[in-house]
């Protein structure tokens, strides 16, 4: 198991569905997450991927895409999340369970 550090944050939120919509509508996303990935994984808040993305735990480059996955630990529903962007866009996020196998719980 590793310990936290500085780059892991998690905050309990009462964000309602109106408000991450909101939120959601201040990322550029791709088609694909518009249409495929926003619908397979509706249990990912909109607020998890915005602080993902502002403090990742961990990111690196997708193989031969340029895409950059971004990964960060959502403490109240203790799993992972993993954030693809691609092109400065949103292009999926859902819960993973890569980085358990990792970086285990914390």
């Amino acid at each position: 198991m590793i310990k936290t550090d500085k780059r892991v944050t998690a905050f309990e939120s009462n964000t309602s569905r109106k408000d991450n919509m909101e939120i959601l509508e201040q990322l550029e996303t791709t088609r694909y997450y518009d249409m495929v990935a926003r619908h397979n994984h509706p249990e990912v808040k909109v607020e998890w991927i915005k602080r993902v993305l502002t403090n990742p735990y961990y990111f690196e480059p997708q193989q031969n895409d340029g895409r950059i996955r971004y990964y960060g630990y959502i403490k109240e529903i203790e799993k992972w999340i993993r954030v693809i962007i691609d092109e400065g866009k949103l292009h999926n996020a859902f819960l993973d369970h890569h980085g358990i196998k990792l970086w285990g719980k914390l």
